[in-house]
């Protein structure tokens, strides 16, 4: 029902209890939902061990009506338990001791309601702790609305707040002057924002909370897990602009284990069912390597009716410490069939450290994407036996007035606008001091004319100062061979695009991301005024980590796809951010989708500026990949987007216009069908001896070449 989790302890004792745990890593058909929200296809069981801690018997009947939502730490020997008692004023987080994990000596409450109309007034439950070094800081959830008595649950909105301590057992101050997040409109986490568990990562804190929305039309809310940060745990929190994984996963509550043996972290958390209402059915763990990209197919369960000895149906919040070998699980549930809030008990399962991923997953799905040697053949076919055009489309000095410094162009994007049939083409500038965008327009696809300025330099400071590559385009439909109609988002139509902060050279690193608009399909500006991609984000990945380059957008399901090429040092890769509105991106979980080649392939140094499209049954994406010989005109194919297969042998490969028109580069593409004379053009970015300018190659021989 909301977020839990818990600090991590790595100790030496061990329990004195004569226990056999074990770790089950099967694959499992997935629960099927009637809403058809995702399921988990694996299993890593936990060995149950039963109740630990029953409701009823607390100070002052503080739990006269339930014990549940536990957060368990220890310091020093010493293993303490904050969890939610029911009873007669309300839901309270209250403590609870022990020596073993088995016996507890119950303490009662260790905060008290707020005032009326307080954020706190009708409950200060579940209370995440960390400690610094010196001080004790509790995130406890607090709201100002429950049901009515005597069950008195606790009711959106849940709240983050705060207190802070001398030691772990208190006394607790309460800080109503800290606020480190609320709840926020037209996000992912408009309605609840409750705590989860704090991890210090580098120079900052990251905190795992649980987030609910409603996405309209839907009859019940979508629950997942954000990620905060600050490095003043007295101050505030930004919170990222995406959630860790998508809102459909429906989950709450997070407690992280970090495994040292083979470098992943393991995330607990509760999956919501569906039956004739919802409610917790299941823990889940998902893993990663990555504190800041998680992939939601790296998912098993680890403890439901299936392997719980007492509840059969409902499986409540999770809380992991390790001791010794093992990792003790603690959880709540109301036992046998039911699914109440009401009089539930925690209980304790153990999982056999070390922890590794189970495979199958992710992994299994990957290798089924994989598409055969003799399959890439067939689909590369129709784009091999180009025939070259002499010369530059459009020069390295293309003779522009007022842009007369231009001595380079590149890369060239084809496109059209609705009623229009001329075709247009954008490219960009370089004048010594960085890029711009141009567009100019074309009856044949061959003579280009009308060159004028589309999106400039940004403004001295910005992240575009130093230039913007437009080409991202939306396009109405994405078929290979459809028309390159640009498509109207919010009545404008729209690009992502690639763009530098410095003038004064060539490319000047760190590259960002951003998305422009435009009314008419010529003039662009700034869409957002912040980059959607940056080397700056917290989850960027080191693949990443010096420049990000070109993106490319592609539409499909719903959902936005951006296929960008980033660099590490002098290697550059490509990976993929997803988005469901343009503005607000979320890296993959599992980037780069298209990674270098083994040494002596065509992209052991670079595979990069990917341009996708749908072909049949499939889709196809040409690339360019750099050997010590050039760079080549690439393909890799997919069926679902996220996992691809290369074709080892380029396309076309640089020197291929015995001219010396591109003898150093040919890369950088972009595709047109011609319906005129069913033929392909391929414009890319020719550099040789005539420089660096815009090139063709056909599928067909053209009249008169």
């Amino acid at each position: 029902m909301r977020s839990g989790a818990k600090r991590n302890h790595m100790m030496a004792g061990t329990i004195l209890v004569a226990l056999v745990a074990a770790v089950a890593t099967v694959s499992v058909a997935p629960q099927k939902y009637s809403d058809g929200r995702p399921s988990a296809t694996l299993r890593m069981d936990a060995k149950d061990y039963g109740i630990v801690l029953r409701h009823g018997d607390g100070p002052g009947q503080c739990d006269m009506l339930g014990a549940r939502d536990a957060w368990v730490f220890e310091a020093d020997g010493t293993y303490y338990m904050h969890y939610d008692a029911a009873g007669p004023d309300g839901w309270l987080c209250s403590l609870a001791v022990s020596k073993d994990l088995l016996a507890w000596e119950k303490k009662g409450p260790i905060l008290d309601l707020g005032e009326p109309g307080e954020d706190d007034s009708k409950s200060v439950a579940y209370g995440v702790t960390y400690f610094d070094g010196g001080q004790w800081h509790m995130f406890y959830l607090g709201t100002p609305n429950a049901t009515e008595p005597p069950d008195r649950v606790p009711s959106f909105p849940y709240l983050t707040m705060k207190a802070k301590g001398s030691s772990p057992v208190g006394p607790w101050r309460k800080q109503k002057e800290v606020v480190p997040f609320r709840t926020k409109p037209q996000t992912f986490y408009s309605i609840t924002a409750s705590p989860g568990q704090v991890v210090k990562n580098g120079d900052e804190f990251i905190q795992f909370f649980s987030a609910t929305t409603r996405k309209p039309g839907n009859q019940h809310v979508q629950r997942t897990l954000g990620m905060a940060r600050t490095k003043d745990l007295d101050g505030p929190w930004t919170v990222d602009p995406q959630p860790m994984v998508p809102i459909e996963e429906q989950i709450e509550n997070a407690t992280l284990y970090y495994e040292k043996s083979n470098g992943t972290w393991f995330l607990f958390t509760n999956h919501i069912g569906l039956g004739e209402e919802e409610y917790t059915d299941a823990i889940w763990v998902y893993w990663s390597k990555d504190l800041n990209q998680w992939n939601p197919e790296n998912k098993a369960v680890v403890l439901d009716g299936q392997n719980c000895g007492w509840s059969k149906k409902c499986i409540g919040l999770p809380s992991v410490v390790q001791v010794g070998q093992r990792l003790a699980l603690f959880y709540d549930a109301p036992g046998g069939d039911s699914t109440s809030h009401m009089k539930r008990n925690i209980g304790l399962a153990w999982l056999e450290l070390p922890l590794s991923p189970p495979t199958g997953n992710a992994e299994r799905r990957a290798e089924s994407m994989v598409i055969d040697p003799d399959t890439v053949k067939q689909w590369s076919a129709p784009y091999r036996n180009w025939h070259y055009y002499p010369d530059h489309l459009i020069p390295a000095k293309p003779g522009i007035e007022g842009f007369e410094k231009i001595h380079k162009t590149d890369v060239p994007t084809v496109f059209q606008l609705p009623g229009d049939e001329k075709w247009y083409m954008s490219f960009i500038g370089y004048d010594g001091q960085g890029y711009q965008s141009f567009v100019a327009e074309s009856d044949d696809l061959i003579h280009w004319t009308n060159m004028r300025l589309a999106m400039g330099y940004g403004p001295e400071g910005s992240f575009d100062y130093g230039g913007v590559v437009l080409g991202a385009f939306l396009y109405e439909n994405y078929n290979i061979k459809a028309p390159r109609t640009l498509k109207k988002h919010k009545g404008k139509y729209v690009s992502l695009y690639g763009s530098y902060p410095r003038q004064g050279g060539y490319e000047l690193r760190p590259g960002y991301e951003g998305v422009a608009s435009s009314r008419d399909g010529f003039t662009w500006e700034r869409a957002k005024d912040e980059p959607i991609l940056s080397v700056h984000q917290p989850d960027c990945g080191a693949w990443e980590k010096d420049c990000i380059y070109m993106p490319w957008l592609v539409e499909q399901g719903g959902k936005y796809y951006n296929f960008y090429n980033a660099a590490n040092g002098h290697t550059e890769q490509l990976g993929l951010a997803l988005s469901d509105d343009i503005l607000e991106w979320q890296r993959y979980g599992q980037n780069p989708v298209i990674p270098n080649g083994p040494e002596g392939s065509c992209n052991e140094g670079f595979s990069s500026d990917g341009k996708v499209f749908w072909d049949k049954d499939h889709w196809v994406m040409f690339f360019f990949g750099v050997d010590r010989a050039g760079a080549h005109i690439m393909a890799a194919f997919s069926r679902d987007l996220h996992h691809w297969t290369v074709d080892p042998d380029p396309l076309y490969k640089s020197g291929g216009n015995p001219s010396g028109l591109d003898k150093e580069y040919a890369h950088k593409i972009s595709l047109v069908w011609n319906p005129g004379n069913k033929t392909y053009y391929m414009f890319y970015n020719a550099v040789g001896n005539k420089g660096r300018g815009i090139g063709l190659i056909t599928s067909k021989p053209l009249d008169g070449r």
